[in-house]
């Protein structure tokens, strides 16, 4: 797919342990709400949450349209990160819950939206290789012409018959 480089927002958020109710998101002084759009022919979708301190504890829930869960990344850490192979297009909204810390609790919020096309900054040696299960192969990749100030985002696809069997996302900071 080659590398797609992240879209980054700065943002802040307050402090409430049980301020994001997970049955019904909503923005608040703890938790901040951003749509995003998945267009048609996306392949992959990555959303990391960095924070300044780590010291504070953020959490990072992704819904679907009809108000669903799909995707969440709640630990102890002040960093948190989902990555969804194979999403769908559509309608979500990322939630940006500060859990814990100090208020108020600054951080990046970096989206990764990888297409179906070859953007030709990736490439990859040997390009193709015809393997049995089990076999241990090693590939060399390598990147061109990306911006030292982004960090991106791609995959590489193993095929069988034509169709695509597996992937590796690669990234890049």
């Amino acid at each position: 797919s080659g590398l797609v480089a992240g879209d980054a927002t700065d943002g802040s958020v307050g402090i409430g342990a049980g301020a994001f109710n997970a049955d019904a998101p909503a923005a608040g002084p703890a938790v901040n709400a951003y749509p995003l759009t998945v267009p048609e022919g996306s392949t992959a979708l990555r959303v990391d949450v960095d924070s300044a301190s780590d010291g504070n504890d953020l959490d990072l829930y992704l819904y679907n349209s009809t108000g669903e869960l799909v995707a969440l990344s709640a630990t102890g850490s002040a960093d948190e990160q989902v990555t969804w192979p194979g999403v769908p297009a559509g309608e979500y909204t990322v939630y940006v819950h500060g859990w814990g810390g100090s208020a108020p609790a600054a951080y990046t919020k970096t989206t990764y939206i990888v297409g179906d096309t070859d953007e030709g900054n990736l490439t990859v040696d040997p390009a193709s290789v015809a393997v049995d299960v089990g076999e241990e192969v090693t590939f060399t990749f390598e990147w061109a012409g990306l911006d030292a100030d982004s960090s991106y985002l791609g995959w590489v696809g193993y095929r069988k018959a034509g169709d695509t069997v597996g992937l590796t996302l690669v990234s890049v900071d």
